[in-house]
């Protein structure tokens, strides 16, 4: 899987998402959409399959961060301290990328929300046409239905977002989460 991160963000009064343009879709067996099942509602399920393929998504967030760097130091100050050279090693010593394929049934929703703080950020690209999807209601954007796009975006207050998928067809969108390793259950 390839993805290209544009990165100049959404809106400049919230620098803090990018649009994503997914050039060559994750390798899946929708199949696989069957396990493991995971429901927020027994009503609108929500099918996940997590995938393994190759990508190029830390170089793409690394040069989007770096093209970024102001914001991205006032969220994380990570040149404070002088431990890393660069982004790219802060980012090799405190993410942890998932990679999942997610189908959303027709109705699902989720409300307002900001991602917990184990996550750093996530990218979400619709694998198919879908109806406009995840929603970013402080700057007043959707994210298209196109196929091949998404937003990439970190994990922020002024971040809050949602999702209701409308019509009566699945939303089927690849979702890479970024958690921060230090943060995650080793259980």
């Amino acid at each position: 899987m390839k993805l290209r991160i544009n990165s100049e963000p959404l809106n400049t009064d919230c620098a803090f998402a990018w649009p994503v343009e997914l050039i060559t879709p994750p390798e899946y067996d929708p199949a696989d959409l069957l396990l493991p099942h995971y429901s927020t509602s027994a009503e609108h399920p929500r099918l996940i399959a997590t995938s393994n393929s190759k990508h190029n998504i830390r170089e793409e967030i690394v040069k989007c961060l770096k093209v970024n760097q102001t914001q991205f130091e006032q969220l994380y100050q990570y040149s404070f301290w002088n431990q890393f050279d660069s982004i790219g090693d802060w980012y090799d010593h405190h993410i942890t990328e998932q990679i999942t394929v997610v189908e959303d049934q027709p109705g699902y929703s989720m409300a307002q929300h900001v991602d917990n703080r184990v996550v750093f950020g996530a990218i979400i690209c619709n694998l198919t046409d879908n109806p406009p999807g995840t929603e970013f209601p402080v700057w007043g954007y959707q994210l298209p239905g196109k196929i091949n796009t998404g937003v990439f975006y970190l994990n922020h207050d002024l971040n809050l977002h949602s999702i209701t998928v409308t019509g009566d067809q699945p939303r089927l969108t690849v979702q890479i989460l970024l958690y921060l390793t230090q943060l995650m259950n080793k259980a």
